[in-house]
C-alpha cells in the first residue's frame, strides 16, 4: 500500500549557469585631415554599454556598444591629438537548461583597448571586453513534510528541520543620472570632450515597506581639451545617487546589485553665472537579487512497527545565499629614463587581465605615461604592471575589479609607476538535502508479533535511540520513557516491543 506524503513547497531561483566571455573586436580608422600626422601612441580607453540581452531556447545573447578613445603624440611632437572611434560587439552564451522564461544578468568590463599606429595616418584598435552572464530559473522547492493515516498503520516518522536562505527573486530597472557639474578652472575653456567613462559601485542598501532602497556612487572621468590647447585635462566627480526596487515579498532582502551603464552623453553648457559645466546624462540598469530566509521541517525517515516498508529519497543540492570578498592588491613598477629633465604630464592605467585560480588573485594593467622635456618635446611610455594576492578561501568568482587610483613619480630619471587595485568576489554556498520521496507498505505480510520479544536489553554502541527504535520495531519515547523507570548499567538500554 502506498503511503499519501503530505508534501509543501516554496518558490525560489535556481542558478542554471555562470559564464564569462572574453570578446575581442578590432577596429581601424583615419585619422581627420585637420590634425598633424601620428608621431607615437600615448594612450586608450573606452566607455562599455549594453544594448540588449535576449534569452532564448538555447542560450543568452547580448549586444553592446564601446566609444574609445586613442590619444596619441602628434608629429611634430608638440601636443596631444585624439581619435574617437565606435564598435558595436555581440556575444553569445550557450546554456542547454535554459529556457525562454530564464532571466539572465549582465555585466560589461573592459579589459584593455590596444591601439597601435599602421602608418601616420592611420591607427588600428584591439578591444578586448569581459563578458560576464549569469542565468536563472524561477523553481519550487517540494518536500515530504508528512504522512497519511500515519497513525492508523503504525507508522514512525523522522524529521529534520532546516533554515534556507534562498534567492526568490531576480529583477532589474532601469534609471538615468542628470548632472551639471562644473568645470575645474583650467578646463572651463574647454571645448571638446574627448572621453567619458563612468563606473557605478554600490555603498548601502535597507529594506523599506518590500522595496529596496539601493544607494551607490557614480564614478565618472573625462578627458576635454581647448582650442589651441597642446595638452588635454582629466577630471573626475562621484556623484551620489539612489535607486528604489520592488520587492515581490516583504520579507525578502537584498542579496547583491549589479549596475551595468546602457547610455552615456556628454556635452558643455553655459551655466547661469557665464561658466562652463558638464552637462552628464548616464543610463544605467540595475540588475538585483533578492533572498529569503525559510525555515522548513521535512522527512528523512520512516518505519512501521506493524509492515515492512519500502523507502526512496531524492537528494536535491540547494545554492544557498552568496557569500562575498573583497580583496585588494598594489602593483609597482621602476624604470630609469636615458637622461633626466623629464616632467609627468599625463597619466592612465586599464586593467589587462584578472584571473582567480584556486586561492589566488592575479591581476596586470598598463600604465601610460605622458612626459614632456624642458624644450616641450613630448614623449610616451608604457609599463606592465603585475599584482597578486591571496584569499581566505578557494571557490570565488570574480564578480568586479577596478583600479582604485594610480600614480606616476619622477625622481630625476627613476620613473616609479603604482597601481592600487580593488577586487569583488563571490561564492555559493551549496547545502544537500535528503528527503523522502516514496513510501510503500507491505500489508500483505504484516510483522509476525509473537515471533517477536517483547522486551531486549541490548548495548547502544553509538546508535541513536531512533535507530534502535526502528531495529527493535519500539518507539523512541517508548525507550526513554521505560529506561528512566529502569536505568540500566555499562550503556544498556531496555527496548519494549510495541
Amino acid at each position: 500500500m502506498e503511503i499519501q506524503l503530505i508534501r509543501e513547497s516554496i518558490p525560489f531561483c535556481r542558478e542554471l549557469g555562470h559564464q564569462t566571455k572574453l570578446i575581442q573586436e578590432n577596429v581601424e580608422s583615419i585619422v581627420s585631415d585637420i590634425y598633424e600626422d601620428i608621431g607615437a601612441i600615448l594612450s586608450s580607453c573606452a566607455q562599455l554599454c549594453l544594448k540588449s540581452k535576449d534569452v532564448t531556447q538555447h542560450g543568452v545573447s547580448i549586444t553592446g556598444s564601446a566609444e574609445i578613445c586613442v590619444l596619441y603624440i602628434n608629429e611634430s611632437r608638440g601636443a596631444v591629438q585624439c581619435l574617437n572611434l565606435s564598435k558595436d560587439f555581440s556575444a553569445d552564451f550557450d546554456l542547454p537548461t535554459v529556457t525562454i522564461e530564464s532571466q539572465c544578468q549582465v555585466c560589461l568590463h573592459c579589459m584593455g583597448v590596444q591601439a597601435r599606429a599602421v602608418n601616420s595616418r592611420k591607427v588600428a584598435v584591439q578591444l578586448s571586453i569581459r563578458a560576464d552572464m549569469t542565468c536563472w530559473s524561477d523553481e519550487s522547492l517540494s518536500y515530504a513534510m508528512g504522512a497519511e493515516e500515519a497513525e492508523q498503520n503504525a507508522l514512525y516518522l523522522k524529521r529534520q528541520s532546516a533554515v534556507l536562505t534562498l534567492p526568490t527573486q531576480i529583477t532589474e530597472k532601469s534609471f538615468s543620472i542628470n548632472e551639471q557639474i562644473p568645470l575645474s578652472l583650467s578646463q572651463n575653456t574647454a571645448t571638446r570632450v574627448l572621453s567619458t567613462l563612468c563606473e557605478l559601485r554600490s555603498q548601502d542598501s535597507q529594506m523599506i515597506g518590500g522595496k529596496a532602497l539601493i544607494k551607490g556612487t557614480a564614478h565618472v572621468q573625462w578627458l576635454t581639451l581647448s582650442d589651441g590647447d597642446s595638452l588635454p585635462q582629466r577630471q573626475e566627480a562621484a556623484l551620489p545617487f539612489s535607486v528604489l526596487i520592488d520587492a515581490a515579498d516583504e520579507k525578502s532582502v537584498l542579496s547583491s546589485v549589479v549596475f551595468q551603464p546602457t547610455a552615456v552623453y556628454s556635452s558643455f553648457s553655459e551655466a547661469i553665472n557665464g561658466s562652463s559645466v558638464m552637462e552628464l546624462e548616464l543610463h544605467v540598469i540595475a540588475q538585483a537579487c533578492f533572498e529569503k530566509q525559510t525555515e522548513i521541517r521535512y522527512l528523512t525517515d520512516a518505519y512501521s512497527t506493524r509492515y515492512p516498508i519500502d523507502l526512496k529519497d531524492e537528494n536535491t543540492v540547494l545554492a544557498l545565499s552568496r557569500t562575498f570578498e573583497a580583496a585588494r592588491a598594489e602593483a609597482q613598477e621602476s624604470l630609469t629614463l636615458d637622461e633626466g629633465g623629464f616632467n609627468v604630464q599625463l597619466c592612465n592605467a586599464q586593467i589587462l587581465s584578472v584571473s582567480v585560480k584556486n586561492d589566488t588573485i592575479t591581476a596586470s594593467a598598463s600604465l601610460e605615461v605622458l612626459l614632456s622635456s624642458a624644450d616641450g618635446t613630448l614623449s610616451t611610455v608604457q609599463k606592465l604592471v603585475s599584482a597578486q594576492t591571496p584569499l581566505s578561501k578557494g571557490d570565488m568568482t570574480l564578480q568586479d575589479a577596478e583600479i582604485t587610483s594610480y600614480s606616476c613619480e619622477l625622481s630625476g630619471n627613476e620613473l616609479t609607476m603604482k597601481a592600487f587595485f580593488s577586487f569583488q568576489l563571490t561564492g555559493q554556498e551549496k547545502t544537500s538535502l535528503r528527503t523522502l520521496s516514496e513510501a510503500e507498505l507491505d500489508t500483505e505480510a504484516p510483522y509476525s508479533v509473537s515471533s517477536q520479544p517483547p522486551l531486549s536489553a541490548v548495548k547502544q554502541r553509538g546508535r541513536t535511540l531512533w535507530e534502535l527504535a526502528k531495529a527493535y520495531n519500539s518507539s523512541e519515547d517508548a525507550i526513554e520513557k521505560l529506561n528512566e523507570s529502569y536505568p540500566m548499567p555499562n550503556g544498556i538500554l531496555l527496548i519494549p516491543r510495541i
